[in-house]
């Protein structure tokens, strides 16, 4: 019930939001073009930050890089806590969980991956980035 409230919500702001962008006065449209600038700019700068982690990941730099997902996923879950957003904390809440278990298979070998085991924790965490893209680019 409370999530049918919560997402008529969001689809009313997004329906007002629409709605000035096209059709209202010129101080209703500036205003859905900054709400929608700025909500361009989270998604991009998010992506950005996952992309460059990735690239860490990908380089070796196992703990540095799930460091920074971390606080990424705590930023975009206190994101979804501040709108009340209780799928997008879900959503995050995995991505989270998924993120631990590649970080203790990581703590597990304390530094002596095998060739294999590093492909393996490579592919969950692009794995994991994908998801996490499709995560941001829905909100």
């Amino acid at each position: 019930m409370i999530r049918s409230v919560i997402k008529l919500g969001l689809i009313l702001v997004v329906g007002i939001i629409a709605y000035n962008y096209f059709f209202g006065t010129p101080s209703e449209k500036e205003s859905s073009e900054q709400i929608v600038s700025k909500a361009k700019d989270l998604v991009a700068a998010s992506w950005d930050l996952l992309k460059s982690e990735k690239e860490k990941f990908d380089e070796g730099k196992y703990d540095e890089a799930l460091a920074k997902v971390k606080d990424t996923f705590e930023k975009i879950k206190g994101r979804a806590q501040e709108i009340d957003d209780q799928a997008l904390s879900d959503q995050v809440d995995s991505l989270e969980k998924r993120r631990e278990d590649i970080q203790e298979q990581i703590n597990d070998k304390a530094g002596q991956l095998s060739e294999e085991e590093k492909k393996t924790l490579k592919r969950e965490f692009e794995n994991l980035m994908k998801d996490a893209k499709r995560m941001i680019e829905q909100q």
